[in-house]
């Protein structure tokens, strides 16, 4: 668990390996790792934490595309993706806004849906008052 983890180098390390150990195995495993941990991994090694986002994005782009509310095919596995590659994204500042805004829209319309309003608002806040 990384918050018990004593050093920041220590946390960086745990990231590597959970990408690492996820990636090659499940999409949902790496987005579970980024919902978890990109936050502190971004404040070290931010290029690590953006790649791992585009790594997800690329491995489940088919799966979110149509999920814009919870009667669609996958959407409870296309919230996890989207919830960890927002959190990825805006962990990294990641400045690509389509993907940002695209990322954000989707996470926020199926948590909406699943009566999760202020987590909604949180994440289009979130991007909309990136740079404010």
């Amino acid at each position: 668990m990384l918050h018990m983890l004593p050093s920041k180098h220590q946390q960086i390390n745990y990231l590597h390996i959970c990408l690492m150990h996820t990636g090659g195995e499940s999409a949902a495993g790496l987005a579970t790792c980024l919902t978890q941990h990109s936050t502190k991994a971004a404040q070290q090694s931010r290029s690590l934490v953006y790649d791992a986002a585009l790594a997800l994005h690329a491995a489940t782009a088919q799966q979110v595309q149509g999920s814009y509310c919870l009667a669609d095919r996958d959407a409870e596995s296309a919230c996890h993706m989207l919830s960890g590659l927002h959190s990825a994204l805006q962990a990294c500042g990641a400045d690509d806004a389509v993907l940002r805004g695209a990322t954000a829209l989707r996470l926020a319309l199926l948590l909406e849906e699943k009566g999760e309003l202020e987590s909604a608002r949180e994440v289009l806040q979130q991007v909309w008052c990136r740079r404010c």
